[in-house]
């Protein structure tokens, strides 16, 4: 009984027939992946003339396996989206093999970033630093309501372009778009200096009452932003600013007037002299200088 025991322990936790694979992948070392430079500099672009660089990394399989490297192409960080990793989404390495991968850094204007990408396997990251220049267009205006002027007045106002950046900023032209009530003045075009500024100046004659609106457009060649746009409004006050004020001023003289008149009036009654004859009161008109009375 007892050997029929032992040998059902046996059977029952001892795999008959041959040894089954272990299914976990064998250990790596820490060093099964390599990548060189650990830091990836693209200098500073002129993004008007120069908008991408291009850098290249190594990766190196220092073991005898095949690996399979994943995830290569996302770039980490706040600023990841101006550089490019040239890599498929799963990268076969074959053993003590080495392999490179490309690199790009875009940038579409003026600034300093960072990335680092995370290679599967590889001892540490691979740092990314890029910076560009580019002229920054900045378009504003002290006040975007330009008032509430009378129907068939005007209010006029000045909108200020600005150059932000460190390269010259080129203006081709503006243009309005929306309510016909809103005018550019001038329409200037030309070159400006990082750290100058052009003015363009605006007016708004409402033909109607009611809120209006219109949209100013001005083209440059900022890289990131070739339209810089605005929205101006107004709003028109019902009546005529010309007719009102002038009638108030009728009104303001009309008393005037009367009172003048009056004092026309009396002026004439003191003027007037009367004088006694032989008992009788005559009133005379007044005498002048150098005249006698009439008998």
């Amino acid at each position: 009984m007892s050997l029929l025991f032992a040998l059902f322990s046996l059977s029952a936790c001892t795999p008959l027939g041959p040894a089954r694979p272990d299914p976990r992948p064998p250990e790596l070392p820490d060093d099964a992946l390599t990548v060189s430079p650990s830091t990836l500099d693209f200098g500073e672009l002129v993004v008007l003339d120069t908008p991408e660089a291009q850098r290249t990394i190594t990766l190196t399989n220092q073991t005898d396996e095949e690996l399979l490297v994943e995830g290569l192409t996302h770039v980490w960080g706040i600023d990841e989206d101006v550089f490019f990793v040239d890599a498929p989404a799963v990268l076969r390495l074959e053993p003590r093999a080495s392999l490179p991968i490309d690199l790009w850094f875009r940038p579409n204007t003026e600034g300093r970033w960072l990335g680092t990408v995370i290679p599967p396997l590889a001892v540490a990251p691979v740092e990314l630093i890029g910076a560009a220049t580019a002229p920054i267009a900045s378009l504003r205006i002290t006040d975007a309501q330009l008032g509430a002027p009378y129907v068939g007045c005007a209010v006029e106002s000045t909108l200020r372009l600005s150059n932000e950046g460190s390269e010259t900023l080129e203006v081709y032209g503006a243009e309005r778009a929306g309510s016909g009530d809103f005018t550019l003045i001038d329409v200037p075009t030309g070159s400006l200096n990082p750290g100058d500024l052009m003015e363009l100046p605006v007016r708004f004659a409402p033909t109607g009452a009611g809120q209006q609106s219109a949209t100013v457009k001005v083209f440059t060649n900022d890289p990131a932003a070739p339209v810089s746009a605005l929205t101006l409004t107004g709003l028109g006050v019902p009546g005529s600013g010309v007719g009102d004020p002038l009638r108030r001023a009728v009104r303001r003289q009309r008393p005037l007037l009367g009172s003048g008149r009056r004092r026309r009036r009396l002026a004439g009654r003191r003027g007037e002299r009367r004088v006694e004859l032989l008992g009788h009161r005559r009133s005379l008109p007044a005498r002048r200088s150098g005249a006698g009375l009439q008998p």
